[in-house]
């Protein structure tokens, strides 16, 4: 077998939307890329009717990310539903907060978008530029080469200056490298699905805390549509699981107490377990973590991919900046930079996820009334709602 060997400034292993949006980004400012994935990455069937269940709440700094790559106009013109208010309350739906896009001066509060309409606009992008995309392609070693690493394939050798890990929870280059994280599970399992609604959502997201866990009713652009996020404990998801279609959607109904009339299944219910990770570190010399590589959250905010996007504007500045000043872009000294930003950022966010979910988890009579009555004085203090809000905008 011939091995072809290839030069590259950045490699970037992952080709889910943060290591593809990496990608475009540091394309667009003159560096050489190529992007390792180790499965398939086939999005013809987009084109059909069927709604992914994976789905995201993109807000307003991802969406100005994705303008700035040139794919927001491919996502718009496939599928996304812009919400406008946000319904959220407690165990008593008459004690909740309405948050709507006018009072904060916006025109919305985001856009459901399924991850896979995403990340096939980004693929698109890509091909019109010389970004090289390995697919179905497993890393077999790496190798220090003076002020450069080699990545080994089956088939061919990169060397780099740069190794980007953006290969999700799980990583490969986290667990190579020896990123030391800390791992702690919630306890919690979510629940993802596809359904039709009775009732019209008025491209209104809808979110109930209760002593369960968290259950989101996200509107789709079909307006008796909605994609849900229902993260509960573990062992109610295992019996939610166990149900029947028909009984699953009586217990869905209930849970967001009939809001929306009668639900009905439109996909298979899928599940996966909550875990908390956050490596210690998020660099060394010539590696780089983003994304749920380097920290993964309760999805309760949906912040998730709104905070790996974040990652990708840090990392892109500062490896941009020094590739045009002529310096190390895998140096500590260059990536310590995007290190100190978003590590704090993400650990504000991580804590602040912990403190929702054993506030609103709890079963403590006292803990209800504090937060029965924060409900209240967030609901009636506007300038309190709305720095709330833009933060997560």
């Amino acid at each position: 077998m011939n091995i072809k060997n290839l030069q590259k400034d950045v490699v970037i292993v992952g080709g889910g939307m943060v290591g593809l949006s990496l990608a475009l980004s540091l394309h667009q400012n003159g560096l050489q890329v190529a992007v390792i994935e180790a499965r398939e990455m086939n999005y013809k069937h987009l084109n059909s009717d069927r709604v992914e269940t994976r789905v995201s709440a993109v807000n307003h700094t991802s969406m100005r990310l994705l303008q700035d790559l040139g794919v927001w106009n491919a996502i718009k013109i496939n599928r996304i539903s812009p919400y406008y208010q946000m319904h959220v309350w407690d165990d008593i739906p008459s004690e909740s907060i309405t948050i709507s896009a006018e009072e904060i001066s916006e025109h919305s509060l985001g856009n459901i978008v399924e991850n896979d309409v995403i990340t096939q606009a980004l693929i698109t992008e890509i091909s019109n530029t010389g970004i090289e995309i390995f697919t179905n392609q497993k890393i077999e070693k790496i190798q220090k080469n003076g002020n450069t690493e080699l990545v080994v394939l089956a088939d061919k050798i990169i060397e780099t200056s740069l190794i980007v890990g953006a290969d999700g929870a799980n990583s490969f280059v986290r667990d190579y490298f020896n990123f030391e994280t800390k791992v702690k599970p919630y306890k919690h399992t979510a629940i993802v699905a596809t359904l039709e609604l009775e009732k019209q959502h008025n491209q209104t997201a809808y979110q109930r805390f209760y002593d369960k866990g968290v259950l989101a009713f996200l509107p789709l652009e079909n307006p008796n549509k909605a994609s849900i996020v229902w993260s509960v404990k573990t062992d109610y998801a295992d019996f939610l699981m166990s149900l029947a279609d028909e009984k699953f959607e009586l217990e869905l109904a209930k849970a967001i107490n009939n809001t929306l009339g009668s639900v009905k299944l439109l996909s298979k219910r899928f599940s996966f377990e909550l875990i908390q990770r956050h490596a210690k570190n998020y660099i060394k010399s010539n590696v780089v973590l983003v994304g749920d590589a380097a920290h993964t959250i309760h999805p309760l905010a949906g912040q998730g991919v709104n905070i790996g996007f974040k990652d990708v504007i840090a990392l892109s500045k500062v490896v941009s900046e020094a590739f045009a000043k002529g310096r190390l872009i895998g140096h500590i000294s260059t990536l310590d930079k995007y290190q100190r930003e978003r590590k704090l950022d993400n650990t504000k966010m991580i804590a602040l996820m912990k403190a929702f979910k054993e506030v609103f988890g709890s079963e403590n009579d006292y803990i209800k009334k504090a937060r029965r009555a924060g409900f209240e004085f967030v609901d009636k203090n506007s300038i309190v709602k709305s720095l709330v809000v833009k933060q997560a905008l």
